[in-house]
């Protein structure tokens, strides 16, 4: 009898371990044909604006006499809409939709490590945004202008679209520098592709942290819950993240140079950085936690290294004033739809 109880045990074992062995497959099939769908979302999206933009030329008033309200609810306050009877307001509309199915496919395959196919995805998304913000522009300037600019939603206003544009050009850098670390590129060339994607990041922080912008990416508080600034915090810590990267590949490069000194200084400045990222990351999120494993691992590499200089090569370590700036490296630019319509 208890021959037969251990036999039905290991057989419902193994019959669960097939279980859950076809659950994870099912998982893993999911989220590999997630980014697929998403790039197909966004391709009808994509190929409608031509469509769109010859029926504006047919037209006079850009469709007006259509008597067609064409909505937009705000992306970060949907409660909020815009109507306008415009095929040109439909055309920015239906950009930044685009962008936000291709930057979304673009992160579910930056997870899974499909580097080269989220780097395609977020210049794509950067050229969304940067062809609506070209459309957005004159129609908000002169004397006269087709759309009053207080009427437009903020999230379709030409600083948050500059904004946008330039984050996902910070993660398509991001991206072809983590590209180049799985390739085996050089470290003095990661060094530049990390330091342009803290630049790109910074660029996107300045403006979404101005006064015009700050509050509105803040979601408010209550008396139950305080503000959300999660998304600037993100921010803050992403340039962090990508600033101690470059000076950590520096680092790599100064040792490969026997520069061990330099090795030294670049990655205190490395460590302080990353220090700083984590402290940056929202409270209690996984980035946060991410951020905080990497600092430790980060500062256990810096005291090791000076401890090799201290006994052994005895180089003197500059200040971090004293090191030369990196030079940064762009490798990425937006893809507007009609360069990507066939792709």
């Amino acid at each position: 009898l208890r021959r037969l109880r251990l036999r039905l045990l290991h057989l419902l074992l193994i019959r669960r371990g097939r279980a859950l062995g076809e659950l994870r497959r099912r998982e893993r099939r999911r989220e590999e044909g997630l980014p697929r769908l998403l790039r197909a979302a966004a391709m009808p999206l994509r190929r409608r604006l031509p469509a769109i933009a010859a029926l504006a030329r047919r037209l006079d008033n850009a469709g007006a006499a259509l008597n067609v309200r064409f909505i937009w609810r705000d992306a970060f306050r949907p409660k909020q809409k815009v109507e306008k009877g415009d095929l040109d307001w439909e055309r920015v509309c239906t950009l930044f939709n685009a962008a936000a199915a291709l930057g979304y496919a673009a992160s579910r395959a930056f997870r899974r490590g499909a580097q080269a196919d989220a780097f395609k995805q977020l210049q794509r998304a950067a050229g969304c945004f940067a062809a609506a913000h070209d459309m957005v522009r004159p129609a908000i300037w002169g004397l006269d202008p087709r759309w009053e600019p207080a009427s437009l939603s903020p999230d379709l206003g030409l600083e948050m679209l500059s904004a946008l544009r330039d984050l996902m050009l910070a993660q398509a850098q991001h991206a072809f520098h983590q590209k180049a670390v799985d390739e085996g590129t050089s470290p003095s060339v990661r060094a530049k592709l990390a330091e342009q994607a803290a630049l790109l990041f910074g660029a996107a922080l300045r403006t979404l942290d101005s006064q015009e912008l700050r509050d509105y990416v803040t979601e408010e508080g209550s008396l139950f819950k305080p503000a959300d600034d999660s998304w600037l915090r993100r921010l803050r810590a992403a340039e962090a993240r990508a600033r101690a990267i470059a000076q950590e590949e520096a680092a790599a490069a100064a040792a490969a140079d026997s520069s061990y000194g330099a090795q030294v200084a670049r990655l205190r400045l490395a460590s302080e950085l990353m220090r700083r990222a984590a402290a940056a990351a929202p409270d209690g999120s996984p980035e946060r936690r991410s951020l905080e494993d990497e600092s430790s691992s980060l500062s256990q590499r810096t005291r090791q290294a000076e401890q090799d200089n201290a006994t052994i090569y005895q180089d003197p370590v500059p200040s971090a004033g004293a090191l030369p700036r990196l030079e940064p490296k762009l490798f990425v630019k937006p893809i507007r739809p009609e360069d990507g319509l066939s792709s």
